[in-house]
């Protein structure tokens, strides 16, 4: 398939002296993954709150519902998110698992007093995105080995050359499968974005609203890849190439430490046909994000007799990534203490791109419109008010499909989640959500001989506390 191809080839350059250092899809996309979001109520009915957007969050949701707010109020939530990952590589699987406690948003809504409608300002921070992920694997493969995909032209960056695993042309290796492959994968970090907001009620039940973002978040990449003559396969000496493969293990780690800045802005409106039904709209411009990183590899070889040798390489990189529209809709309705709400969001990844790089980018733009596509994003939730004891028992369910075009369902993510939000006086209400996000995945070594699926349980546990005076 394409995207297999595809997938194939970015991976590889993950494994290439940082002197080749280059930029992939996954750089792009990492800033539109949906494991995060924003608010303890919102994420309680799955996310659709763009026809609701009646607290902070709505900055993020749609700003348009900030007019609806009559009170000050004061937010702040944190957030517990565990991922775990079963990988299977070559019909061996292994479980990693990680976990991170974060800041999930700290804001205020300032409501004016005015002599008809509404005008009321917002600020504050929401993380969005939580980049916590890892895998484990471990296996012997006998079709191949990753030390020819490492072999480069340029010897002074050719990590087998310099540690002895070719012959003097630097092109060949006999060391090429029966070995056992196994590594580690750890990312971390997180995307966040400061707010600034205001909403109008512009005529009697109709609201418009703008959110003003400057995002900031890290991203750090530790990779650790093994293969190992377990079996003595690799004992006598080449003398057709004079090369000796008395091989015993190599070795190679890959650090990325990046650093991420951006900026971009939502409109939106919000429509209240009744004093139960609303509908909401919002346009999410593109975001520009400068990405600016870190990195190094190093590879060391280890063989029968005891020698060992190894080299490194270090490098940083700066680049520029532009996100695409994101055009959302909502609708929301509520009766008898039940709200039902439903949103879509529409986005054209093949509208992403790569610009301002060390290197030319425009076969990678071009690799963007080939591989990826446009989707349709869905979440639907429900919320009952239980009567007379003030307790909310929420429950949602969201479908973000895979921007690739050739991924099968099961690559889309699913998030189904539940909540709790009770008020504790008439100023203060404390919100709980517990979400799961489950969905298949494919990482790759660096060829279709050795890669890893994936099956990747995220969960998320949410607490928002917000007071209103």
């Amino acid at each position: 398939m394409k995207i297999k191809s595809f997938i194939l080839a970015i991976s590889l350059l993950l494994l290439i002296s940082a002197s080749s250092y280059s930029q992939f899809i996954e750089d792009a996309l990492r800033f539109l993954q949906p494991n995060t979001g924003t608010g303890a109520r919102s994420l309680g009915i799955g996310g659709a709150y763009t026809g609701v957007a009646d607290d902070f969050t709505a900055v993020w949701w749609n700003p348009a519902g900030l007019g609806q707010i009559k009170k000050f109020e004061l937010t702040g939530g944190i957030s517990n998110y565990n991922y775990s990952d079963d990988a299977d590589f070559l019909g061996n699987t292994k479980n990693y698992s990680n976990s991170s406690t974060t800041l999930n948003n700290l804001g205020f809504v300032f409501p004016f007093p005015t002599v008809r409608g509404s005008l009321v300002f917002a600020l504050g921070y929401n993380r969005t995105n939580n980049f916590t992920t890892g895998m484990s694997f471990n296996g012997f493969n006998t079709i191949s080995s990753i030390i020819p995909s490492l072999i480069r032209n340029n010897k002074e960056y050719n990590i087998p050359y310099q540690i002895f695993l070719t012959d003097n042309s630097g092109f060949y290796t006999p060391l090429t499968k029966n070995l056992n492959q196994r590594g580690d994968v750890l990312e971390s970090g997180s995307l966040g974005n400061w707010a600034f907001s205001g909403a109008l009620e512009v005529a009697p039940n109709l609201f418009t609203g703008i959110s003003l973002h400057i995002a900031t978040g890290s991203y750090n990449y530790d990779r650790s890849y093994i293969e190992e003559d377990t079996k003595n396969y690799y004992t006598f000496l080449d003398t057709l190439h004079y090369s000796s493969i008395d091989f015993t293990r190599l070795d190679l780690s890959d650090k990325i430490s990046g650093d991420y800045s951006g900026f971009g802005a939502q409109l939106g409106i919000l429509y209240k046909f009744s004093d139960k039904l609303r509908f909401g709209l919002t346009i999410k411009t593109p975001f520009k994000y400068n990405i600016k990183e870190d990195f190094s590899t190093k590879g060391t070889s280890y063989f029968d007799n005891g020698d060992s040798y190894s080299y490194k390489t270090t490098g940083s990189g700066e680049y520029d990534v532009t996100t695409p529209f994101v055009f959302s809709t909502g609708i929301s309705y509520s009766i008898k203490g039940i709200l039902l709400s439903g949103d879509i969001d529409w986005i054209d990844y093949t509208q992403l791109e790569f610009s301002n790089a060390n290197e030319d980018v425009e076969d990678l733009n071009r690799d963007i419109k080939s591989y990826l596509r446009s989707v349709v994003n869905f979440r639907g939730g429900i919320e009952y008010t239980i009567p007379n004891i003030d307790l909310k028992v929420r429950g949602g369910y969201a479908v973000y499909p895979s921007p690739f075009k050739d991924d099968p369902s099961e690559y889309n993510q699913k998030i189904l989640s539940f909540g709790l939000g009770y008020l504790v006086e008439e100023s203060l209400m404390i919100d709980a959500t517990y979400s799961i996000n489950s969905f298949t995945t494919r990482r790759v070594n660096y060829d279709y001989t050795s890669q890893t699926i994936e099956k990747v349980k995220a969960s998320n546990l949410l607490v928002t506390l917000s007071f209103r005076f």
